[in-house]
C-alpha cells in the first residue's frame, strides 16, 4: 500500500516514560516512551493483560499516568477540560464491540452528533457528515435505524463517528475483529483510503496476518513495556523476539521463506498481503522455468549460468535499476506503437558491452493521455540492496527533438544539484550507462519525424533514498537509476571476497607473472587499467571494496608488487591507512582531503570550500584554482603506496595509478609509456 506521509515538526502524541498503575496495584505500563507522527500506519500487538487498552486510555487522557511526560503537539498536557477536549477532537478512540460507542436512533444522527456537540454552523455539520457517511461506504444506510445494522455495519459507523470530528489520530481496538472477510476486507479498504490522506493509525489486534499485510510500523507491548519498536517487517523477522512473545509468524512470511529454503533461491522481498503473493508466485514460478526455457540463440547463456549458479548453491546475481528502466522503457514504446507484449512479458535489451539482460515487465498502465506506463520490479538478486523490491517506471511519449531521446524524472528519482558526478547539476539522476541501454533500446523506435521523452519513477524511491547516500552526494528528491554493466555482482562479503581470491589464484597461476597484481575496484578502474598497463603490471583483478582481504590473499601467493588502479574517491581512504573502502565502513573522504590540503599549506575559508565538497571530484577544480592539484595527487598516490607497504607487515611493493570519477588521469607512479593527454574514458 502507497501511504502519503506528512511529518510535521512535532508529533501529535510523545509519551517519555510513562508509568500508570491502577490503585493498590503494580504498574501495567512501565516506561512508555514513543512518538506518533501524522500519517503513520502502527500496527500494537501483545497479549492479553500487556497494557493495550490501558495505553489506549492513556493516550485519550482518560487516564493520567503517575510518572512520565504526556505532550501533545510539542507542549506537556495539562488534563485540564480546554486541552483534554483539544486532545480529544483530535485523537478519536473506535472501541472493538460498536454498541459500547453507538446510541442516536439512525446513522445519520449518530454520525453528525460529535459534530453538533463541537457547535459548528449546521452547514459545516451537513458537510463533515456527508463526507464521513461517503468516505465509510454508508451512504445507503444514512436513515436506517442504528440497532438494525449488522456488526460490520456498526464498525464502519464507529469510524464514521471520529471522522466527523475530523481526528488526526484514530486509535482501533481490533478493527476486523468477528467481521467476515467481505466487511473486514471493507473496512481494511476504508483504513488505507484514511491513512493514504494523512490521518495516523494506532490499531490494537491479535491478527498477526492482517498486521503483517497493513501495517507499517510495529509497537510490541509486553509486561506493560515496549519490547520492539520499528519497522513491521524487521519486526516479524526477529525470530527470538517473537518467541519471546508467543506470536507466530504471519503465514505468508513463512509459507515465503519455506520455499526459498528449499529451493536455495532468492524470490526476491517476500510480499506482505495475498493479492502481492499472487504475483509473487507467478513471477517465482516464470523464473523457475526460465531455468529450463530457451530464449534466442544469443540468450541461451543467460539460463544455463543460472542454472549451473543454482546447482553450485553460488550467489544469485541482479539486474540494476539502469536494467529495469530500460526494460520498463522498451514495454511502454512497444505499447505505445500498438504493439503488444509477449506472453509471458519478458523483454530483452542489453547494455553498453552487448550483453542480453531478460527480464520480466510486472505491470502496464495505459495513461490518461493514451500513453502508457509500465514497471518492472528491482531485483537485486542476492545483494543486500535497498532498491530491491521497488517498481522502476517508465513512460514513453514522442518529443519534436528529430531522433534525440530526452530523459525527465518522475516520482522518487532524484535530482543532482551539485558538480562533480557523472551527470550534469540540473540534470535527472539517471546515470550515463542506463541512459545509454534505454537509448540503443528505443532507437529502432524513434518517429520519423520527432523524438522520445523517457520519464523515470521509482514510487517509494525519495523515503528509500533518505537511507543512501544521495543527499550527501547532492542529489535530491529521490534514488539514482544506476549500473555499468546491467548486472549487480552478489555483494555478500565473505562469499564474494572468497571468489575474488579465487582470482588472485588464477593471477598466481600464470606462468612469469613476475610477482606483479593489479588491483582495481570496478569496471571503470579495469579499463582504465588496461588501457594505460596493457597487462605490463600483471593481471588485473578486481578488489571491489576489499583491498586489504586482496593485498593479503596476494601476499600469500607470491604476488608483492602490487599496483592498485582506480578513482580518487576510493584511494584517498586507501592513503589513510583505511583498507574497506565502503562508505558504510568509513566514509573520511572530505577529512583525508582537508588534512592533505592542509599540509601542502592550503588554509583559511580555501580549507572550508574544500570540506564543503560532496565529492572529490568536486574539490579538483578548486584545487587546480590553488595551484596544487598535481601536487596534491601525487600526494595522494605516493601516501597509498606507504601505506600499502607497511600493510601487517606483508613486504609488498606498491604503485598507484590515479583516475578521477570519470575515468581521467590524474596521477601514476609508474613511469607510463605512453604519453596521458588527460582524455576521458568511455565508460561501460
Amino acid at each position: 500500500m502507497d501511504k502519503v506521509r506528512s511529518i510535521g515538526s512535532d508529533p501529535i502524541i510523545e509519551l517519555q516514560k510513562i508509568v500508570f498503575a491502577y490503585p493498590d496495584q503494580e504498574p501495567v505500563l512501565r516506561n512508555i516512551s514513543l512518538k506518533i507522527d501524522s500519517g503513520e500506519v502502527i500496527v500494537l500487538l501483545g497479549p492479553n493483560g500487556s497494557g493495550k487498552s490501558t495505553l489506549f486510555r492513556v493516550l485519550t487522557g482518560l487516564l493520567k499516568p503517575q510518572e512520565g511526560r504526556f505532550l501533545f503537539r510539542g507542549e506537556p498536557l495539562s488534563y485540564q477540560s480546554k486541552r483534554l477536549n483539544q486532545l480529544r477532537q483530535c485523537v478519536g478512540m473506535v472501541f472493538q464491540d460498536p454498541d459500547n460507542q453507538l446510541f442516536a436512533s439512525t446513522v445519520e444522527q449518530e454520525i453528525s452528533f460529535g459534530a453538533v456537540n463541537l457547535r459548528l454552523p449546521p452547514s459545516e455539520v451537513r458537510r463533515r457528515t456527508e463526507q464521513a457517511i461517503a468516505d465509510t461506504d454508508l451512504t445507503d444506510l444514512a436513515t436506517k435505524a442504528v440497532q438494525y445494522l449488522s456488526f460490520g455495519q456498526k464498525k464502519r459507523v464507529s469510524v464514521a463517528d471520529l471522522l466527523v470530528m475530523e481526528s488526526e489520530l484514530l486509535l482501533l481496538d481490533e478493527p476486523t475483529a468477528w467481521l467476515d472477510p467481505p466487511n473486514a476486507q471493507l473496512v481494511t479498504n476504508i483504513l488505507d483510503e484514511l491513512s493514504k490522506r494523512g490521518i495516523s493509525l494506532l490499531i490494537a489486534t491479535h491478527d498477526v496476518n492482517w498486521a503483517y499485510s497493513f501495517g507499517e510500523r510495529m509497537i510490541l507491548l509486553r509486561e506493560g513495556s515496549i519490547q520492539f519498536d520499528g519497522d513491521i517487517v524487521a519486526g516479524f523477522n526477529n525470530a527470538p523476539l517473537l518467541r519471546k512473545a508467543s506470536l507466530p509468524r504471519p503465514m505468508i512470511q513463512a509459507v515465503c521463506d519455506t520455499l526459498q529454503d528449499e529451493t536455495m533461491a532468492n524470490d526476491g522481498p517476500v510480499p506482505r498481503d495475498f493479492a502481492t503473493f499472487e504475483k509473487w508466485m507467478e513471477r517465482r514460478k516464470i523464473r523457475q522455468n526460465r531455468l529450463r526455457a530457451s530464449f534466442d540463440a544469443d540468450d541461451d547463456e543467460v539460463p544455463e549460468q543460472e542454472e549451473k549458479d543454482r546447482k553450485n548453491n553460488m550467489l544469485r546475481k541482479g539486474f540494476t535499476t539502469g536494467s529495469c528502466a530500460a526494460v520498463a522503457a522498451l514495454a511502454s514504446t512497444l505499447l505505445w506503437s500498438g504493439k503488444s507484449l509477449p506472453e509471458p512479458p519478458f523483454l530483452k535489451v542489453h547494455n553498453m558491452a552487448g550483453k542480453p539482460i531478460v527480464l520480466p515487465v510486472d505491470s502496464a498502465e495505459r495513461q490518461a493521455d493514451g500513453f502508457w506506463q509500465c514497471a518492472v520490479i528491482k531485483d537485486g538478486g542476492d545483494d543486500p540492496d535497498v532498491t530491491t523490491g521497488l517498481s522502476i517506471c517508465a513512460t514513453v511519449r514522442p518529443n519534436d527533438r528529430k531522433d534525440e531521446i530526452l530523459f525527465e524524472r518522475g516520482e522518487g528519482v532524484g535530482v543532482v544539484t551539485l558538480p562533480g558526478l557523472k551527470i550534469e547539476p540540473g540534470e535527472p539522476a539517471i546515470n550515463p550507462v542506463p541512459r545509454g541501454m534505454i537509448r540503443e533500446a528505443l532507437r529502432p523506435y524513434l518517429p520519423e519525424t520527432g523524438g522520445l521523452t523517457v520519464r523515470i519513477s521509482v514510487p517509494g524511491g525519495e523515503e528509500i533514498a533518505a537511507k543512501t547516500f544521495n543527499p550527501r552526494l547532492g542529489i535530491e528528491g529521490g534514488l539514482s537509476i544506476l549500473g555499468t554493466t546491467g548486472i549487480v555482482e552478489p555483494m555478500s562479503e565473505k562469499a564474494y571476497i572468497d571468489s575474488l581470491v579465487e582470482e588472485v589464484h588464477v593471477a598466481a597461476a600464470i606462468p612469469d607473472h613476475g610477482g606483479k597484481i593489479t588491483l582495481v575496484f570496478g569496471n571503470t578502474s579495469e579499463r582504465f587499467a588496461n588501457t594505460y598497463l596493457a597487462g605490463s603490471m600483471g593481471k588485473t583483478v578486481m578488489c571491489s571494496n576489499f583491498v586489504g582481504p586482496l593485498l593479503r590473499a596476494a601476499a600469500a601467493q607470491g604476488l608483492k608488487r602490487v599496483t592498485l588502479v582506480g578513482p580518487l574517491g576510493k584511494i584517498i581512504k586507501v592513503s589513510a591507512g583505511i583498507f574497506n573502502t565502503h562508505s558504510h565502513v568509513a566514509d573520511a573522504r572530505a577529512e583525508i582531503l582537508v588534512a592533505n590540503a592542509a599540509l601542502l599549506g592550503v588554509s583559511g575559508r580555501d580549507l572550508e570550500r574544500l570540506a564543503e565538497c560532496r565529492t572529490t571530484d568536486a574539490a579538483l577544480p578548486i584545487l587546480e584554482d590553488l595551484g596544487i592539484k598535481e601536487a596534491f595527487c601525487e600526494r595522494i598516490a605516493r601516501r597509498t603506496c606507504e601505506a600499502i607497504e607497511v600493510f601487517e607487515h606483508l613486504e609488498l611493493q606498491a604503485e598507484c595509478l590515479l583516475s578521477d570519477g570519470r575515468g581521467r588521469f590524474l596521477y601514476s607512479t609508474i613511469d607510463l609509456l605512453e604519453e596521458i593527454d588527460g582524455g576521458e574514458l568511455d565508460m561501460i
